[in-house]
């Protein structure tokens, strides 16, 4: 299950989208737990497990607040896109590397 506050991160290594995903939110020094789905019966199963209709990983899960159910945001794609609502809202941008 995704974690009950933060950044959930479905994944695997091979996976050039979830290394992506691990890196941006590192980077950004952004707390998340990270699940291997190599480790607990592959992305079908966990897909088939969360019962979301997303068919590709990573699944990343978002969950600001511990008394609410932690909700699917989507892929890489859409935590870039949270994650600059996050920045419009008032958070400082980072400069580019």
């Amino acid at each position: 299950m995704p974690a009950a506050e933060g950044f959930t991160v479905y994944g695997a290594a091979w996976c050039r989208f979830c290394r992506a995903t691990k890196l941006l939110l590192d980077e950004l020094r952004i707390g998340y737990r990270y699940v291997d789905v190599e480790a607990v019966g592959g992305p079908a199963a966990v897909i088939a497990a969360l019962g979301v209709a997303q068919t590709t990983i990573p699944l990343v899960f978002a969950n600001r607040s511990p008394d609410q159910s932690p909700a699917l945001l989507g892929g890489f794609d859409d935590l870039c896109a949270e994650l600059g609502r996050s920045e419009a809202a008032g958070k400082p941008r980072r400069k580019s590397l």
